[in-house]
């Protein structure tokens, strides 16, 4: 007998060098106690290399056979369980101690970030992971409106650049009575606070003879010594916004309060971005003025107010245009280094609009030609000569919008995919220029929405950040448009004015709301929130500057506010206090009580509850010339329901009318009306009498029975008009051929009349059987 074992080749530790060199195959030794493993060595087979760490398939580093002594080698990993397999061994450059190190610089800029005071470095040779801390600093003339989010921080690879913000603080604007020429004395600085500026203490306003100087609102200034005005006069305090500038007249003495008009030229936070203009004209009450926009460079006209033009009022007008930052040209260098802003310039003769260069303001870069935000190649000043420039696309139709520029290579782009960015509206309508951007196949990107004045965004897409297809990726944020304030003046005071709430700058997804006065001041009215809650004036000492206008509805930005005004004086209107309504009705049907008695047979109605035509109905159902309340006639008696006829045996009395000819009410039983009336009482037949009508437990209330005045004998109209009164009430049923209502007393006169018919029966059968 042949036995054959099946054996197969050991794997390998496949070491690979880290400078790229032939790579070392160390077969896996057996396991001397078993034919079907091998055995992991236990010697440093994989040798060590300077600056380098060998690592398993996994990364995982190697142990060195000595800690202390990595010449020594490493061990190898544990062989795989299928012992055929390879392992790779590969080696990882170990980490050094970075010795680069790094600058923090702080630097001090105006809004269009123009250098205003000389840089300060806040650590030099700083490495990476070092902590710093900045700080503002007091600069004359400008007051800080923003603190960076990186003024401290840690240091990361890379050199630290910290931006603080300033605006030019305001001034005094000193008008002299003779018309001459305007003095700006500069608020001074807080020297402990750089938000901040101080009221000067000092006579800053001269003195004039035969004039006191007044503020914008006609208020007199204080003389720094009443007892010598050449001194000079105390300015007005400060205003909290910085900023803006406060107009000082003078007024001639002994003469009549006039006043002025003061035209502020702000941004959308209410910030001063040009000198304040005051009309040095004097206005009396109910004067006509008019005031115009400006161009102010950087920025252009978002908002004209209401009170633009107008009739002066008591206190002077102030009159706030509200402009935004003009947008950029961002153009991008293609060695991927620090894009340039080139701010768009203003159009001269129109403070709404900017204009499109018509000079190279795109430089020329070898090798490269620059193309707007659909990829279309710009056009050089000089085709023969591309040193000179491009010009650059038109400006948007929205001024603040942003518009991208980048390169492309000359030879022909390996990155011919593109990402385009897309910010649309519900509609699909384009509510800001694209972005496009060009990327190698299979590169990631990342996108992240903007801000888009009147519109916040409602929508990221699940796409806006991933990987570059082929044919490339167009990523789409969608936007809504911004709702606003309507502002409805009272009739007769000018025309309704749409304010659109302002953006929050740093959230594409948020509105804020105005710290400034965006609703005009209506003499002899107050502005109210659409509940009716006076809005709060920016000044309370002066309403001419405006109110507050309500917070802005910040949880659904699309939603208007409504503002309207309402008459300061006394307003004695609204509805009157309505005591009425409808009338309580109760009940349903009436309580008719009594009958009347007929003569002859026929009867006369007696019906408490009101007159019925040719008979009283008392029970509800009006039958012409039927009496519902009293006797029957002599032939017919007409009741509630139906006619029945009556024959009487002559020369007896019956005393006793049939249930059939009771005359019922008409009432339905409702949640008012408890039930049907009671059963009227039937009259008494010619020559006899009737008893009252009952009430059944469905009645409310019986009518009396009437009376016959016919042949002699007793009537029981009486005792039918007792029943009747008292309400008493009987049981009742109904009759299965007629549906009437049955009456006990009719119910024993059948049965008892049906005994003796059979009585009589019987006898007489007795009788023809004794024949």
């Amino acid at each position: 007998m042949t036995v054959n074992y099946i054996y197969a080749k050991n794997g390998d530790y496949i070491i690979t060098p880290p400078d790229g060199g032939k790579a070392t195959n160390v077969i896996y030794p057996n396991d001397p106690t078993d034919p079907s493993k091998a055995d992991t060595p236990t010697s440093g087979i994989v040798p060590n290399q300077p600056g380098y760490t060998p690592v398993d398939p996994d990364g995982n580093p190697l142990k060195p056979v000595d800690p202390d002594d990595p010449t020594k080698g490493y061990l190898p990993p544990t062989v795989p369980n299928d012992p055929s397999q390879d392992t790779p061994i590969s080696y990882k450059k170990n980490n050094t101690p970075s010795t680069d190190t790094y600058t923090v610089t702080a630097n001090y800029v105006d809004q269009n970030g123009k250098q205003i005071a000389d840089p300060a470095v806040v650590a030099k040779n700083a490495k990476d992971g070092d902590k710093y801390t900045s700080t503002a600093k007091v600069i004359d003339g400008y007051y800080l409106t923003a603190t960076p989010s990186n003024a401290s921080g840690t240091v990361a690879k890379g050199d630290v650049t910290i931006n603080y913000v300033y605006n030019k603080i305001g001034s005094y604007i000193i008008t002299p009575p003779d018309g001459g020429k305007t003095t700006n004395i500069v608020y001074p600085n807080d020297p402990k606070d750089p938000t901040k500026v101080d009221t000067p203490t000092s006579g800053i306003v001269p003195n004039k003879p035969g004039y006191t100087p007044v503020d914008g609102n006609g208020n007199d200034l204080k003389p720094v010594d009443p007892n010598d005005p050449s001194k000079g006069y105390l300015p007005p305090t400060v205003p909290s916004n910085p900023s803006q500038d406060t107009p000082i007249y003078y007024h001639k003495d002994g003469t009549a309060d006039t006043y002025h008009v003061t035209v502020n030229y702000l941004d959308q936070a209410g910030n001063q971005i040009a000198g304040s203009t005051t009309d040095s004209k004097d206005y009396s009450v109910g004067d006509a003025y008019s005031t115009t926009p400006k161009v102010v460079d950087g920025y252009h006209l978002t908002n004209t107010p209401v009170n633009a033009s107008g009739k002066m009022v008591k206190g002077g007008e102030v009159v706030n245009y509200i402009y935004a930052k003009n947008g950029s040209y961002i153009v991008t260098p293609p060695d991927g280094g620090k894009p340039t802003d080139i701010i768009y310039p203003n159009d001269p003769n129109d403070p709404k609009k900017a204009d499109t260069p018509t000079d190279g303001v795109i430089p020329n870069v070898p090798g490269y030609h620059p193309t707007d935000d659909h990829g279309n190649p710009l056009t050089p000043v000089d085709p023969n000569d591309h040193s000179k420039g491009y010009l650059p696309p038109a400006v948007p139709d929205n001024p603040s919008d942003d518009t991208p520029i980048k390169y492309v290579p000359d030879t022909p782009a390996t990155t011919n995919d593109n990402l385009t960015v897309n910010y649309v509206d519900e509609s699909g309508n384009k509510v800001a220029g694209s972005l496009v951007q060009s990327y190698k196949d299979g590169a990631s990107y990342s996108t992240s929405a903007k801000v888009i004045s009147g519109y916040y965004l409602i929508n990221t897409p699940s796409n806006a950040s991933g990987t570059i297809v082929k044919g490339g990726n167009s990523v789409t944020y969608i936007y809504r448009a911004i709702g606003k304030y309507v502002i409805t003046p009272p009739a007769g005071k000018g025309n309704i004015t749409n304010v659109v709430y302002p953006n929050d700058p740093t959230n594409p997804r948020e509105i804020t709301t105005p710290n400034y006065g965006v609703v005009p001041y209506i003499p002899g009215y107050t502005p109210v929130d659409s509940k009716g809650n006076n809005l709060t004036p920016v000044d309370p000492n002066d309403l001419s500057k405006g109110y507050l206008p309500p917070a802005a509805p910040t949880a659904q930005p699309d939603l208007n506010t409504y503002i309207t005004y309402k008459n300061t004086g006394s307003n004695n209107g609204g509805g009157s206090n309505n005591n009425g309504g409808g009338s309580n009705s109760n009940g349903g049907n009436s309580n008719n009580n009594g009958g009347g008695s007929s003569s002859n047979g026929g009867g006369s109605s007696n019906n408490n509850g009101g007159t019925t035509p040719n008979g009283g109905n008392a029970g509800g159902n009006t039958t012409p010339s039927s009496n519902n309340n009293g006797g029957t006639s002599g032939k017919t008696t007409t009741g509630g329901d139906k006619v029945t006829k009556l024959t009487p045996t002559k020369g007896k009395t019956s005393g006793i009318v049939p249930t059939a000819l009771t005359n019922r009410g008409n009432g339905t039983p409702t949640a008012s009306n408890t039930g049907y009336n009671g059963y009227n009482g039937g009259g008494a037949v010619a020559g006899g009498s009737s008893n009252g009508g009952q009430m059944t437990s469905q009645a409310t209330n019986g009518n009396g029975g009437g009376q016959s005045a016919g042949t002699a004998g007793t009537t029981q109209a009486a005792a039918g008009q007792t029943n009747a009164n008292n309400g008493i009430q009987y049981p009742s049923s109904r009759l299965p051929q007629t549906g009437e209502a049955e009456n006990k007393g009719t119910v024993i006169l059948g049965v008892i009349g049906m005994l003796s018919t059979l009585g009589l029966a019987a006898l007489r059968r007795k009788k023809r059987e004794q024949d």
